[in-house]
């Protein structure tokens, strides 16, 4: 079985992730304050520089300001804009912070394949989803450690993480699953080329067939 939901984050969980990912700062009120500041500075000087030349019978703006002006508006729409990007970026952030991703599963095969890179080893996982038997790959340096002290597999795992796939911990519910085969490591052609799967995919195909 393998199911996957969404729910928000704990406390215990929050506390995690701050050790291992600080949560972004929003400067947006800051930055818009600052690009309000230098607009009733450029405003106030130019009012200034009206009534100073009016008394003298000169040209109400000179050149420059004239000129200023435009520049400044131009650049304060630019900043503008991209300052509410930066927001909606920072809002789609704290959002995968807030909320988490949580994968039950429940195997009773597993195989193992053999770590190339320094990416971690893969693990293939027997699973059942909506009737039908697939097959899910993971691969995460933290399994490596979990597999190192035998917790991992298991015939019963509930894995965390954040909506944009950062880790946050995973419990084993179940027994310590042997792998029942180790995988040659994959070639260094077929990883160039983007043919391997990658931590969290499932495979159509049943583990007999990841054998074949």
């Amino acid at each position: 079985m393998y199911t996957v939901y969404h729910r928000v984050i704990t406390d215990e969980e929050a506390a995690l992730l701050a050790q291992r990912t600080p949560v972004p700062q929003n400067n947006l009120p800051k930055l818009l304050s600052s690009l309000l500041i230098i607009l009733m500075a450029v405003f106030i000087s130019a009012v200034t520089n009206r009534r100073i030349s009016d008394a003298n019978g000169e040209w109400p703006l000179p050149l420059w300001l004239v000129m200023l002006g435009p520049a400044v508006c131009i650049a304060g729409i630019i900043l503008l804009k991209r300052l509410i990007r930066r927001n909606n970026e920072m809002n789609e952030i704290m959002t995968a912070l807030v909320q988490v991703e949580v994968a039950h599963i429940v195997t009773h095969r597993a195989l193992v394949r053999e770590d190339e890179e320094c990416c971690g080893e893969g693990f293939y996982l027997d699973v059942w989803v909506e009737g039908k038997q697939q097959t899910l790959y993971l691969q995460n340096q933290q399994f490596d450690m979990l597999a190192a002290e035998k917790k991992f597999p298991n015939t019963e795992i509930e894995i965390v993480q954040t909506l944009d796939k950062r880790w946050i911990g995973a419990t084993m519910l179940g027994k310590y699953l042997a792998p029942e085969r180790v995988l040659p490591a994959f070639e260094r052609a077929d990883m160039m080329a983007g043919n391997c799967p990658r931590n969290g995919d499932l495979l159509d195909m049943t583990i007999a067939e990841v054998t074949a």
